[in-house]
C-alpha cells in the first residue's frame, strides 16, 4: 500500500530527498505516492510546465489545472535573473494571497559558504503569486 501525502511529508520533513533538488523532490513524492513514474530527463524545474503539452508521459500522469491549484498539486515558480531553472514545490494550503508549500532547495549543496544556514532538506514555506507558472495535478492510478 502507497503512504499517501500526509505520511510522505511527515517521513521526510527535514531530510534530503534524493539530490536535495527540487525537482529530485518531486519526482520522488509523485512516485512513492501516486506510482508515477519518471516523465523525461529536464535541464530545469520549469522545462517540466513549458512542456507539459508536448510530454505524453505529463499528460499520461497529470491533469492540467485550470484554476486555483490544491493540496497535493505540484506548482511551478518561473525563472529569475539568478536563477534560470525556475522552482516546483507541492502545495499545501492556498492562502488567497499565495501558498503554503512543500519544497527542497540544492542551493546549500550548490554553495554551502553562501547558503550557509540555509533550510536542509525538505521543508515548508511560503511562496506568493509573483513567479507562479501554472500546477499540474497528479492523476489517481489503481
Amino acid at each position: 500500500m502507497r503512504p499517501t501525502l500526509n505520511d510522505y511529508l511527515n517521513d521526510n520533513m527535514g531530510k534530503k530527498v534524493r539530490d536535495g533538488q527540487c525537482v529530485a523532490l518531486i519526482r520522488d513524492c509523485v512516485e512513492v505516492v501516486y506510482g508515477i513514474p519518471h516523465t523525461g530527463s529536464v535541464e530545469g524545474a520549469i522545462d517540466i510546465w513549458r512542456t507539459r503539452r508536448a510530454n505524453p508521459k505529463i499528460l499520461q500522469y497529470f491533469h492540467i489545472v485550470e484554476g486555483r491549484p490544491e493540496r497535493g498539486d505540484i506548482i511551478f515558480f518561473n525563472p529569475t535573473s539568478s536563477n534560470k531553472y525556475g522552482h516546483v514545490a507541492i502545495v499545501l494550503e492556498d492562502k488567497g494571497d499565495g501558498f503554503i508549500i512543500a519544497d527542497q532547495d540544492g542551493l546549500p549543496f550548490i554553495d554551502p559558504v553562501k547558503y550557509a544556514g540555509f533550510p536542509i532538506g525538505l521543508k515548508t514555506g511560503f511562496w506568493n503569486w509573483t513567479r507562479y507558472a501554472g500546477a499540474l495535478r497528479p492523476k489517481i492510478l489503481n
